[in-house]
């Protein structure tokens, strides 16, 4: 949850970084709100059973990841379809919301393949996402960090 309230917050101090798009409504306001609040609540949870099971139970993991492929793979569903036509999350407005989708499909990609290979909407928006001179930017700088600071993510 305190990805979407970090999110929001630099959208909130910093406008014209265009994390998240312009609006006066108040009600499109929310709904960028509730699509970071799903990413963060229901996305990265699903994703994390997926991951790293083992971080849901004291005991045998396989039942918290099979029902973490099963859900996910159901979001994976959505997501594609969301995204399909060369869409980002919000039509022709990129979003932080798309690189959040993104780390979560990179994730659950990384130890259940075939999520990723039954969607090529997904596979189409993770290259344009990937391709952006911003993330590339961001990328850039985490590896230097993470080689810096020495830091191993488990695998």
């Amino acid at each position: 949850t305190e990805n979407a309230a970090i999110l929001t917050y630099l959208h909130e101090i910093a406008p014209h970084a265009h994390i998240l798009p312009a609006s006066d409504d108040a009600f499109t306001r929310a709904q960028y709100r509730s699509d970071l609040i799903w990413c963060s609540s229901t996305f990265h949870v699903a994703v994390r059973q997926v991951r790293m099971a083992m971080r849901f139970t004291d005991g045998d993991s396989t039942g918290v990841r099979s029902k973490g492929v099963e859900y996910t793979s159901e979001i994976f569903k959505q997501v594609d379809e969301r995204v399909s036509g060369g869409r980002w999350w919000y039509g022709d407005a990129w979003s932080i919301v798309d690189v959040y989708i993104n780390w979560c499909v990179m994730t659950a990609a990384s130890a259940e393949p075939a999520l990723l290979q039954a969607s090529p909407n997904i596979q189409a928006h993770m290259q344009r996402v990937m391709a952006r001179p911003s993330f590339q930017k961001a990328m850039g700088v985490s590896m230097a960090l993470e080689k810096e600071h020495q830091i191993e993510f488990p695998a």
